[in-house]
């Protein structure tokens, strides 16, 4: 079950699910670009699924006030401005505020859920479809989480790799 309305406030409110209350939606929580990008460019070299990314090919930027232009058919990745911290029993889905998929820009969340444990800001793959560019400005409202309530109440809390990060995160090196 989707938890919305005034469950909603309520655990935002109890638990501090968000650092930001005024993130609250009726139906979701709201998360901003945050200031930090990271960018791939390896443009025609080959990388093996399940090896280390070359060091070298990772950019860190600063997202300047002016914002960040995201160029036709590229991607990168940034951070939400607000930390999560989900609490047992529930787990968080991501999706792209609408107004954004419109323009052909995708925000999603590694693999689209937050589990249950997580605390930390949320590493978005944000990939712009279309030929259109687009600048998008840090604090931009690009992605809605929803909580969903687990049937599982006392389930496995999550403890994986990127627990607790605060930077974008580009596949992690196994523990």
């Amino acid at each position: 079950m989707i938890i919305t309305g005034d469950r909603l406030l309520a655990l935002i409110q109890r638990d501090g699910i968000v650092s930001n209350p005024d993130s609250y939606d009726v139906n979701s929580i709201t998360l901003t670009l945050g200031r930090e990008i990271l960018r791939v460019e390896n443009e025609g070299q080959e990388h093996v699924y399940g090896q280390p990314i070359r060091p070298e090919w990772v950019k860190r930027l600063e997202v300047p006030e002016e914002g960040i232009l995201l160029e036709p058919h590229s991607a990168f990745l940034a951070m939400s401005e607000e930390s999560v911290s989900m609490p047992p029993g529930h787990l968080g889905l991501l999706q792209t505020k609408g107004s954004l998929a419109r323009l052909f820009i995708t925000v999603s969340c590694c693999d689209a859920q937050i589990d249950p444990g997580y605390q930390g800001r949320i590493t978005f793959e944000i990939v712009n479809l279309a030929g259109l560019r687009v600048r998008l400005l840090p604090g931009t409202a690009i992605a809605q989480l929803f909580i969903a309530e687990c049937t599982a109440k006392n389930g496995a809390l999550y403890r994986g790799r990127y627990q607790g990060a605060q930077r974008p995160t580009i596949q992690a090196p196994e523990k």
